[in-house]
């Protein structure tokens, strides 16, 4: 039996079943997609690609939030290290060398943690006390003392040292280069006199930078010592929102950005005897004469360790003069607490709120990276209670 076929001129159908269903299908076929399912399937192409859009812009503001939380706990991580490393050799003296009356750590002499700048450059004054800054010294690496061979006759005069003498490396004189770090103690116990200078020529004595600081008085010989020292001075420059590292002499450069606050806070012995008397009958900074000598040091109605206040890190007992003059808390000191707070450098993953300190245009929990505040404890190991050298 043919197939139905349509009339062109009077749109007329045969009336079989089969060629009904034929020519159905060729009039569907023909008349193409409705607008409605035109729209239906646009719509549901258009949510697809959202959602898709949504997901991938979503993973690229958490690809971007890991990054900088990344380098921000880096940031972190190379600034603890780099203070909890200075700090735990705090004070550390020489382990070798001649005996020149200098011995066991630096902490018998001279304060080697201090909350201020020093140093050739924009020192601050004596007895100053800040809670975004710290000094520290110690003796270098394999130090050696260098005994003074003669007095000085004023406080322009080099210092002579014996190039022959035991222990005394063959480089430079004694050791001792241009450029080396050095502090000239005064071995007669804590506080009577130190100086810290960098050494500007090495040709038969040692030139030292004067006036950048001025000794604050001439040193003479047999009861005055050389060391190489480092020094490492840490502060908070806050209009460039820096953690900086200076060397005391002519390097200032920036250790980690983006940082929120720097505090260093110090913890002392409680006690007023916490630091060890000179022998009977003599006095020190710290110790009036006496048989015991008596201590100046008060001691905190508190137990354990204290923590001292500004104030009462520029009350005395002063030790040393001038521009190396420092309270005699400091040579108690036990532990020091620091605390950094660094955020993202990237505003678009910082929000608003609590969290940030400089609110950022970050608007998703996918982005947002917070500030992030670490607080740790040092406990320097050389400053524990031992006697005077004298």
């Amino acid at each position: 039996m043919a197939p139905a076929l349509w009339d062109g001129s009077t749109a007329r159908k045969r009336k079989n079943e089969v060629g009904t269903v034929t020519t159905f299908a060729v009039a569907r076929d023909r008349a193409g997609f409705s607008f409605v399912e035109v729209l239906i399937a646009l719509a549901i192409l258009i949510s697809a690609l959202g959602a898709f859009a949504q997901i991938a812009a979503a993973g690229q503001r958490l690809a971007r939030s890991q990054s900088e939380a990344a380098d921000l706990h880096q940031r972190l991580r190379v600034a603890v290290e780099r203070i909890r490393k200075d700090l735990a050799q705090a004070g550390a003296g020489v382990v070798r060398g001649p005996a020149s009356g200098l011995s066991g750590p630096l902490t018998s002499y001279v304060a080697p943690i201090l909350p201020a700048r020093l140093g050739s450059r924009l020192a601050d004054a004596a007895l100053s006390a800040f809670s975004d800054r710290i000094s520290i010294f110690y003796a270098a690496d394999g130090a050696w003392p260098s005994p003074l061979t003669v007095s000085m006759a004023d406080v322009d005069q080099p210092l002579f040292i014996d190039p022959s003498t035991p222990g005394c490396p063959g480089v430079g004189l004694c050791g001792f280069e241009e450029g080396t770090r050095a502090m000239l103690i005064d071995t007669q116990g804590a506080g009577a006199g130190h100086q810290v200078f960098t050494v500007n020529g090495a040709a038969g004595a040692l030139l030292h930078d004067a006036p950048n600081p001025r000794f604050e008085r001439a040193y003479a010989a047999g009861n005055s010592t050389l060391i190489p020292i480092v020094q490492r001075t840490y502060y908070f420059d806050r209009s460039n929102r820096r953690l900086m590292l200076y060397d005391g002499h002519l390097s200032d450069m920036p250790l980690i950005d983006n940082v929120v606050n720097v505090e260093f806070s110090f913890f002392v012995d409680n006690a007023g005897t916490s630091v060890g008397p000179p022998p009977d009958g003599v006095s020190s900074c710290l110790y009036n004469p006496g048989s015991p000598p008596l201590p100046r040091l008060g001691t905190y109605a508190t137990v354990g360790l204290h923590l001292l206040t500004a104030g009462e890190m520029a009350d005395g007992p002063v030790c040393g003069a001038g521009l190396t003059a420092f309270d005699g808390d400091l040579l108690r000191i036990r532990l020091v607490r620091v605390s950094l707070r660094l955020d993202a450098a990237g505003d678009d993953v910082r929000g608003s709120g609590g969290l940030f300190a400089r609110p950022g245009r970050s608007s998703s929990g996918y982005s947002h990276v917070p500030d992030f505040e670490i607080t740790f404890d040092v406990a320097p190991r050389n400053m524990v209670p031992a006697p005077f050298a004298k």
